[in-house]
């Protein structure tokens, strides 16, 4: 694991479950030598390095095996339904106002961008002043670039990113993200927790907010404006979940899904990490959205970063570790 807080993260977590007498260990995903069944749950945390083009279908059968032999939090179900960022497309049509987003399918696409289906899609970009490409599965900026419009360098980058059989995903960008940074909002059990506002980079021109680009985090306080949309995305998750199970109800054929997809979603969200972005006035006017309301980017719910050292930093009586050991304790 390469971030520098992994570490500190994960001993809060472990100094929690401590104190409910559940001992807990940091163990590397892909060690043949674990025997998982020894374990009364395994809990994903920070697994960034499964987006790796060889490493992704390793990862989902990983997953699968050890659904079969422990508890994984969160559940397979969940996990498999957040690792490609299409989910985006059911927030979207369940109304929540997530980052207007065009998807490109790979299998669309076995030549250049140009063919077999996908230009419908890209001529909606054409007259858009700033957009992000990025892979529908990735974390941590992999494979992310900004291009001023859809010009030769961000076709090439489209090809790029479907060459290695990853969708595509392009989105206006938000010049917020200086301005403002990216807020994110951390829940255990579905229950508010604290607050993050990452930021760029004060000594370059960075666009990214990871640490390895210069960017930096902090715990601040939340708004009420964002506890609605976060309250209103949970509400919308349990809608889609369940739309997930009645589809499966429905369908004798029904399986538990293949690759990526899944087919009944449990309910039972351990942690999950909603990252908003602010509407500024280019994509207000482009998109006919409200301006300065906020964007969901993505939700989190696979590996996410949960900042309990900043949230220590900022409140002293941080109880965020504490919330995910009682969690996973009933979950046990």
């Amino acid at each position: 694991n390469s971030c520098p807080t992994a570490t500190i993260e994960m001993n809060f977590i472990i100094k929690s479950l401590e104190k409910l007498n559940i001992y807990g260990v940091v163990i590397q995903w892909d060690d043949a030598s674990i025997k998982w069944e020894e374990y009364s749950a395994v809990i994903i945390c920070q697994t960034w390095d499964y987006t790796e083009t060889n490493k992704i279908e390793k990862f989902i059968n990983w997953l699968e095996d050890i659904s079969k032999k422990t508890k994984l939090f969160n559940s397979l179900s969940i996990l498999k339904w957040n690792i490609e960022k299409s989910y985006l497309k059911e927030l979207q049509s369940e109304g929540l106002p997530i980052v207007p987003t065009i998807f490109l399918d790979y299998n669309n696409n076995n030549t250049n961008t140009n063919t077999n289906g996908n230009e419908l899609e890209l001529q909606k970009i054409q007259n858009w002043n700033g957009i992000i490409i990025k892979p529908g599965i990735g974390c941590d900026s992999e494979n992310i670039a900004k291009f001023d419009s859809l010009n030769e360098n961000a076709l090439k980058h489209i090809d790029h990113i479907i060459s290695i059989k990853r969708n595509v995903l392009i989105q206006p960008y938000l010049n917020s993200i200086k301005t403002h940074g990216e807020i994110s909002l951390i829940y255990i059990n579905k229950i508010f927790s604290h607050c993050i506002l990452k930021s760029v980079s004060t000594s370059t021109d960075d666009y990214r907010i990871q640490e390895k680009y210069g960017g930096s985090q902090k715990a601040i306080p939340v708004t009420q404006e964002m506890l609605d949309l976060g309250k209103l995305t949970i509400e919308k998750l349990e809608k889609i979940f369940s739309n997930h199970a009645t589809s499966d109800t429905n369908d004798t054929n029904a399986t538990s899904g293949t690759g990526t997809g899944t087919g009944t979603i449990d309910n039972n969200l351990l942690y999950m990490r909603i990252d908003i972005l602010l509407c500024d006035e280019n994509c207000s006017k482009q998109h006919d959205l409200p301006l300065n309301s906020y964007l969901i980017g993505e939700i989190e719910l696979v590996e996410p970063a949960l900042y309990f050292h900043e949230d220590s930093l900022f409140n002293s009586n941080s109880m965020g570790p504490d919330q995910l050991a009682i969690a996973i304790s009933n979950m046990l």
